[in-house]
């Protein structure tokens, strides 16, 4: 997930590039990750080592899967927790009533096949262009809040955008969110089933059942085994429902005097094992299955999407392929990384992974730490303190009297690499223009010098 969106988030930087200094890049950034020996026929690999190439922990897509993390950590939490609260509630037993089952099933179990019914609908295919559903976005709101927190670089309408941009590989997001739900879900029932067993441990609850309606305990019993197909040694019988249907009106068991007990202890407390089945049948196992599909949802279109994505796709056979330019004045595009003007003599550039001093000398107004990117990209090299000496210019710089001066007290020996930085990458022919009439001053010179495009 962390590589996907940190991908996710070097091509949105792009959109405004041209394909052609795109290729160029990343056939760049491809030669570096195949000089680690990366298997050239696995796509999720390319891209893995590609995002990886120089890293600075913790990246955005660190930032955002700890985001996600501390997102499924707080709803299980709460899911617990409100599970617990819950049944302890609905089973407190400290009147002279009895605590009702009908209401323990309607909102331990009943609530939560009326909540998967509407998960399962809320799957089905549909337009994606829909806004999604309450329960969905007010998870996602929730999401962004964190991951805002965790990522205060990145406003909210970029934030928006990624999350729209991760969603377009066949629904991740949303199969994120549903995953963390049934997270939420599971760790609901197992607290609701932490507190029945205290109740059970520390407490002597008689159970009973009632309603308004005109319910006979034969049709009761009826729904009962019903509901416990799976598990029928566990419904009360048709002489424990009997006895106990409870009436509050006039605060008895129908079968018995006022005050008097249903039988024995094991016949008013004869519905736990019914209630522990039904809440793990009805709730804790439709909650795991649901995880565990989503999970592996998850899992596979993480695993499928370097392959599926067209863009992705696209950026692959770029670092695989040589770079072949498809326009027809090439002067139009920038040079790759061997500019078309150089000579044999032009000093050879160091290998990647050099370090190198950096002097911004008039360059564009950008911060140093893109300029810095840009070398990462272009040439591979960390900016430090001796190696080649890296003097930025503005693409549209000339060689005038003054920027010679920069050349001077530079000791003989030392490779000088003069980077003519052009931040809008558009292609106007006057560019290689002054490229040209730099490398014609330099080859004058008796430095070690050499022109290179950023």
């Amino acid at each position: 997930l962390s590589d996907l969106f940190d991908l996710e988030v070097r091509t949105l930087e792009e959109r405004g590039d041209p394909e052609e200094v795109r290729r160029t890049r990343y056939r760049s950034l491809g030669r570096r990750v195949l000089d680690q020996n990366v298997p050239s026929d696995d796509p999720a690999a390319l891209l893995r080592a590609m995002v990886r190439l120089d890293p600075s922990a913790p990246t955005p897509g660190d930032r955002f899967q700890a985001a996600f993390a501390w997102f499924q950590t707080l709803l299980a939490v709460a899911g617990a927790l409100f599970g617990a609260t819950l049944s302890l509630g609905l089973l407190h037993y400290g009147g002279p009533h009895p605590v009702n089952i009908l209401n323990v099933l309607a909102l331990l179990v009943g609530v939560q096949l009326a909540l998967l019914l509407l998960l399962f609908i809320a799957l089905f295919p549909r337009d994606r262009s829909r806004v999604p559903g309450p329960v969905q976005g007010l998870l996602r709101m929730g999401l962004r809040w964190i991951a805002g927190r965790l990522l205060p670089q990145t406003g909210p309408d970029r934030l928006r955008l990624l999350e729209e941009r991760l969603d377009s590989h066949r629904g991740l997001l949303r199969w994120m969110i549903v995953r963390a739900a049934q997270l939420f879900g599971v760790c609901f029932n197992l607290g609701a089933l932490a507190g029945c067993a205290y109740r059970i441990v520390f407490s002597d609850v008689a159970f009973g059942w009632s309603t308004t309606l005109h319910l006979e305990a034969g049709t009761f019993h009826q729904i009962a085994q019903a509901m416990g197909w799976a598990y029928p040694p566990a419904v009360p019988t048709g002489e424990v429902v009997a006895l106990t249907q409870y009436s509050h009106l006039e605060g008895k068991y129908l079968l018995h005097a006022v005050g008097a007990r249903s039988a024995n202890p094991s016949i008013v407390g004869g519905w736990w094992p019914f209630l522990l089945l039904s809440l793990a049948t009805y709730g804790l196992l439709p909650r795991l299955a649901v995880f565990g599909v989503s999970a592996f949802r998850v899992r596979r279109i993480l695993d499928e999407t370097p392959e599926r994505n067209e863009e992705f796709r696209r950026l692959v056979d770029w670092m695989r392929l040589p770079v072949v330019s498809t326009l027809a004045d090439p002067a139009a595009i920038l040079p790759p990384s061997v500019p078309a003007g150089s000579s044999a003599a032009d000093p050879d550039l160091p290998p990647p992974g050099t370090s190198c001093e950096l002097r911004l000398e008039g360059a564009p107004n950008l911060a140093r730490d893109v300029v810095e990117r840009r070398i990462q990209e272009r040439f591979g090299w960390t900016v430090s303190t001796g190696g080649p000496l890296l003097v930025v210019l503005s693409a549209w710089e000339e060689p005038t009297k003054g920027n010679q001066r920069l050349f001077q007290n530079i000791p003989a020996g030392r490779l000088v690499v003069v980077g003519l930085l052009n931040p809008s990458s558009n292609g106007d022919p006057r560019l290689e223009k002054i490229r040209d009439r730099w490398r014609r001053y330099l080859q004058g010179t008796s430095l070690r010098l050499r022109v290179e495009s950023l």
